[in-house]
C-alpha cells in the first residue's frame, strides 16, 4: 500500500510532492498502527485472558484436560496463546 504511493520510477517529481507522499504514507500507516492497537487492547487481550482462564480450569471438565468450556463468545486462535502448563 505504501509502495503505490511512491511517483512512478520514469516520471520527475518535485521534492515537495516526495515530501507529501511521504506524508501520506506516514499518515495512513499510523492510522493502520492505531486500529491494530486499538483492536489489541480493546478485543484480542480481553479474550486472550477468557480463554487462559478456561485453559487453567480445564482439568475441572475432565480428568485429562480434553475440554475448554468458554464461558461466552470470544475470538481466539490456539497459537496466539502461550502455554502456561
Amino acid at each position: 500500500m505504501v509502495a503505490s504511493l511512491n511517483p512512478p520510477w520514469n516520471i520527475k517529481v518535485s521534492d515537495e510532492e516526495v515530501n507529501q507522499r511521504f506524508e501520506q504514507a506516514s499518515t495512513l500507516m499510523g492510522e493502520a498502527f492505531l486500529r491494530k492497537l486499538d483492536f489489541y487492547g480493546k478485543a484480542w487481550l480481553p479474550a486472550r485472558d477468557i480463554v487462559q482462564q478456561a485453559l487453567d480450569n480445564r482439568m475441572e471438565l475432565d480428568q485429562e484436560g480434553r475440554i475448554l468450556h468458554l464461558p461466552q463468545f470470544c475470538p481466539w486462535k490456539v497459537n496466539s496463546l502461550s502455554s502456561t502448563t
